[in-house]
């Protein structure tokens, strides 16, 4: 079983979330790799992906969003484990057609 967790969570001004979500996950006993943007989160996922058990990704980032690296995650791991979160209502999300 993998212990690797990718962590994309960027909602301008509130680093610090990444930073706590990192910190629980590592007392828990994963290693966690981080990325600040929705193209990053993409990039360490294809470096790492063997590595990597879950994917907890923000909806809303820069340069794509949650959906965008969703499904491109899921084109090269289809059995990988993602989780979403966002400080936004599911009708702003799925007008933006974030969610589908």
């Amino acid at each position: 079983m993998s212990t690797h967790c990718l962590i994309s969570i960027l909602e301008q001004g509130h680093q610090h979330r990444r930073g706590f979500a990192r910190t629980l996950l590592e007392r828990y006993g994963y290693r966690v790799l981080t990325a600040e943007d929705g193209e990053q989160a993409i990039r360490l996922f294809g470096e790492h992906q063997r590595e990597i058990g879950a994917v907890l990704l923000d909806i809303v980032m820069p340069r794509q969003n949650g959906r965008q690296v969703f499904d491109q995650i899921r084109a090269l791991c289809p059995d990988v484990k993602v989780l979403f979160l966002s400080g936004y209502t599911a009708d702003i999300l799925t007008v933006n057609d974030i969610v589908g």
